[in-house]
């Protein structure tokens, strides 16, 4: 190296150290956290990550975010003489497609994707020193609009729940070993609390991850908002799941028992991402396929509510309801969201045994058998887990056996075998009997 080289290199590297301590003392939360620091080959940059959160079981909506990067001070500084030596930075944005699948967590679907741009590569900038830019989500340019409604009753089918959070990125620039500037360092700040899980004041790494589909792979400048989606209604011709009840067997005259009442627990609770305290609804199908219009008082302890045409029964969320139901009736939920948790007990009735079959999003589980005479139900010891409904079919169908038991402890299924017997044994005594007197007949007339 020459002289001059080096003399000019020792020149540059003077004035990027006298830059640092510059950078440093004009803003000396920089040293409060770790920076994320760059080469003149691979400067230091800064990407957005959108999370998507959602109850489990829905499905990715198709939708885009729009983040604006807007200029707030250079060292320090942020009087308009400033700000118009800062480059601009262009909006980004960051698009899902139902094709996203990200991960589950608990009963709460992530889907964290990167922005494909970064916030400042091929950006030339004008001098050395500490660039610091908010970023925000941009609601109004997002789209679609949220929330999405049924044009006639106004009922929230898909809503989103946007963050409030902002971000400060600052970006220190200083010149390489020839003079030409470039990020040497990056650090972001939280400065505004919305959705996510850092707090204000948290410094977080805000370059590429590279790999969205790993997850925490990603950049940590984390912008979070919450979808729900409800594929239900306000009226009965929307159903969002089913408890049904059918009696089998017959007793000793051949007879179904149809009117035993059968005693359910039944308790539905709202995803954990939805707000507020939702009173769900449920509205009973006769054995004739029929809306009853009006529910006796006998059949639940619960809120009878009525819509103008048909009563229902309230159930808010988290709220255990007890139900009474005969055969052929159907407990019809219209409006549970989607990612609710549904469980239900049987208090079986003496001479019945229970069994029932779940169908949650389309997706039969194996039928679950009871004991005569015992409780059953969801979930449990022998169906543990939390039951998650879907978008598509979600049912509990259950299914009680009837079979009468007599006083001895004889099978009613046994009696016609014990008749038989009974007949040919009648039969048989009857012949000997007969056989013993004509003998003694004989052996009178023969003396």
């Amino acid at each position: 190296m020459s002289k001059q080289k080096d003399k000019r290199w020792r020149l540059i590297a003077c004035i990027a150290l006298a830059t640092i301590l510059c950078l440093g003392m004009a803003l000396p939360a920089f040293a409060a956290g770790e920076p994320i620091y760059g080469t003149p080959e691979n400067p230091a940059d800064a990407a957005i990550t959108k999370m998507l959160s959602m109850p489990i079981g829905t499905t990715t909506p198709t939708t885009s975010f729009v983040f604006d990067i807007a200029k707030k001070s250079l060292d320090g500084v942020s009087t308009p003489t400033e700000l118009a030596k800062m480059p601009g930075i262009m909006s980004k944005t960051v698009s899902f497609t139902t094709g996203d699948a990200g991960y589950v967590a608990g009963g709460t679907k992530y889907v964290p994707k990167e922005s494909p741009n970064t916030l400042f590569d091929g950006i030339s900038w004008g001098q050395a020193g500490v660039f610091i830019y908010t970023v925000k989500e941009n609601k109004t340019l997002s789209t679609p609009a949220y929330p999405i409604k049924d044009p006639v009753t106004d009922f929230v089918r898909e809503d989103m729940m946007y963050t409030t959070a902002e971000y400060d990125v600052a970006v220190y620039v200083v010149p390489d070993e020839d003079g030409n500037l470039y990020a040497y360092a990056i650090s972001a700040t939280l400065m505004v609390k919305g959705l996510e899980t850092a707090e204000v004041d948290d410094k977080v790494d805000p370059t590429p991850g590279g790999d969205p589909e790993i997850e925490g792979d990603y950049s940590k400048m984390i912008f979070t908002n919450i979808y729900v989606k409800n594929k239900g209604g306000t009226t009965p011709d929307y159903t969002t799941f089913v408890l049904s009840k059918v009696v089998t067997g017959t007793d000793v005259t051949g007879s179904m028992r149809l009117e035993t009442i059968f005693p359910f627990q039944v308790k539905v609770t709202k995803p954990a991402l939805v707000t507020g305290a939702p009173v769900y609804k449920a509205y009973v199908i006769d054995a004739d396929g029929n809306i009853m219009d009006t529910i006796p008082t006998a059949m639940t302890t619960g809120t009878i509510g009525n819509d103008g045409t048909y009563d229902y029964i309230a159930f808010p969320s988290g709220e255990l309801i007890p139900v009474n139901i005969l055969h052929g009736e159907k407990l019809q939920f219209i409006d549970l969201h989607v990612g609710a948790s549904v469980e239900a007990t049987e208090d079986t009735p003496t001479g019945y045994t229970p069994s029932y079959q779940l169908t949650l999003d389309d997706s039969p589980k194996p039928v679950q058998p009871g004991a005569q005479n015992t409780p059953l139900g969801f979930p449990s010891d022998k169906d543990p887990g939390v039951k998650y409904i879907g978008e598509g079919s979600n049912k509990a169908d259950f299914t009680n056996r009837y079979q009468m038991t007599t006083p001895t402890g004889i099978s009613v299924d046994s009696l016609p075998y014990i008749a038989l017997i009974a007949a040919a044994v009648l039969a048989l005594a009857v012949f000997v009997g007969f056989a013993a007197v004509k003998s003694r007949r004989k052996a009178k007339h023969g003396a």
